[in-house]
């Protein structure tokens, strides 16, 4: 098959960086690129879903074009299955084409001979061929009990296609500019070693979160990275002398229909997936506000870190409820096949 791709510029969008690693790093998202190949091999796994795809350039000759999409547990809720791809079958894919000179393409988008479209993204996409792309659905029965057991706050929240966003720049001391500015995307990501992150930037992504009441403290789980946070509500049970780590401390209190949270003894050296220096004295207020017909939360961090933030940092998200939507388990996995350009 002759190598076909068509080259679309498009708008600059403001950096939205991803919690399991920014792939602005390693792919020029100003730009999107169609190809078409044949499909060698197939790579379904967190932090990122691949395929490996043969294509015959103009020149006769046979390349190979690695193509990485969102993650796994994202890519299944967009339709797709194990069985969905088959190696051999001519696909069509379009994305964002690499920053280095590699024959590589982190996709959006993606076409069956079938003519069925799937979308390979963490983000919401519209559809770039067909008049729909595939999606996952959930069973009548799931979501009934979705629905019997929901209470307030207390259930399944799926990202809502937005992704999180900073209020302002974020305003760096001199020092930590500095640090900044040593930052090498391609070398020093920890989410390239599948190292989880830490507060903040472990809540700040595009996948589900859940809230479970038990009692005297409320578990948050965040699907990516397998994330399992304690959040204290009664004094009398709060540890005196906790540890750090990081997800660091959680102390909450209810305000209304608002759950506030403090944080502190964050142990982890980056605020965000950017490079950005976090000190150990760092705190941090979380904001969980329900809606009234409680189908929607509103979530706000604002991080303060006077040795590295000149004024605190504040992002905010907001989540759905989808009856029957789950919190799936993540297990990043390092790829150890294929020419990926992440694999340094």
């Amino acid at each position: 098959m002759k190598l076909s791709i068509a080259l679309f510029v498009v708008a600059t969008l403001p950096a939205l960086a991803f919690a399991h690693h920014s792939t602005g790093g390693f792919y020029d998202r100003s730009v999107t690129v169609e190809i078409t190949g044949t499909v060698k091999e197939f790579f379904w796994r967190n932090p990122h879903v691949g395929l490996m795809l043969e294509v015959e350039n103009d020149a006769g000759e046979f390349e190979m074009w690695d193509i990485e999409g969102g993650a796994w547990n994202s890519v299944q809720r967009n339709g797709v299955t194990p069985e969905t791809v088959t190696a051999g079958e001519t696909i069509r894919v379009a994305g964002a084409p690499a920053r280095q000179d590699v024959n590589a393409i982190f996709a959006t988008h993606m076409q069956l001979s079938s003519g069925e479209e799937f979308v390979l993204s963490d983000r919401k996409q519209p559809p770039r061929w067909a008049d729909q792309t595939a999606q996952a659905e959930i069973s009548a029965s799931v979501a009934a009990a979705a629905k019997e057991t929901a209470s307030g706050i207390f259930r399944v929240w799926s990202y809502d296609g937005n992704l999180y966003r900073l209020r302002a720049p974020l305003a760096l001391t001199a020092a930590a500019q500095a640090l900044q500015d040593q930052w090498d995307q391609t070398r020093d990501d920890p989410g390239l070693r599948c190292d989880a992150p830490g507060m903040p930037n472990a809540v700040l992504n595009p996948y589900p979160i859940q809230l479970i009441d038990e009692g005297d403290q409320i578990r948050l789980l965040i699907e990516e990275w397998d994330g399992n946070r304690v959040i204290y509500m009664n004094p009398a049970t709060t540890p005196t002398n906790p540890s750090a780590d990081r997800l660091g401390h959680s102390v909450g209190r209810w305000e209304g229909n608002t759950l506030v949270v403090e944080i502190d003894h964050v142990s982890w050296p980056y605020l965000d997936d950017s490079g950005t220096p976090m000190s150990d004295n760092v705190t941090m207020i979380e904001r969980f506000t329900l809606s009234a017909d409680e189908t929607g939360l509103d979530y706000e961090v604002t991080v303060t870190d006077p040795a590295n933030l000149i004024e605190p940092a504040v992002w905010v998200n907001s989540y759905v409820w989808i009856p029957g939507a789950d919190v799936k388990p993540f297990e990043c996995t390092q790829r150890q096949t294929g020419g990926s350009v992440y694999d340094n």
